[in-house]
C-alpha cells in the first residue's frame, strides 16, 4: 500500500471516528438533560408523597371500625 492511500485510509477512519464521537457527545447531552427533568419530577412526586401522607388521617383511626358497624 502506497503512503498516499494509506494516509486516504487513516483521514477516512480519522473522520469516521470523529463523527461518532460527536454523536456520542449529543447522545451524553440529551441524556444528561433527561436524567435532570426525571430528577426533579422525582422530587416532585416524592414532595406530593409526603404532603398527602402528612394530610391523611393518623395512624390511630386507620384501624378504628366506621360508626356504623
Amino acid at each position: 500500500m502506497d503512503d498516499a492511500k494509506r494516509l486516504t485510509n487513516l483521514e477516512e477512519k480519522f473522520a469516521f471516528l470523529e463523527q461518532s464521537l460527536q454523536h456520542l457527545d449529543q447522545t451524553i447531552l440529551s441524556q444528561e438533560r433527561r436524567l435532570a427533568q426525571v430528577e426533579m419530577q422525582v422530587t416532585r412526586i416524592a414532595d406530593d408523597v409526603k404532603a398527602i401522607s402528612s394530610q391523611g388521617p393518623s395512624d390511630d383511626s386507620i384501624d378504628e371500625v366506621p360508626p356504623h358497624y
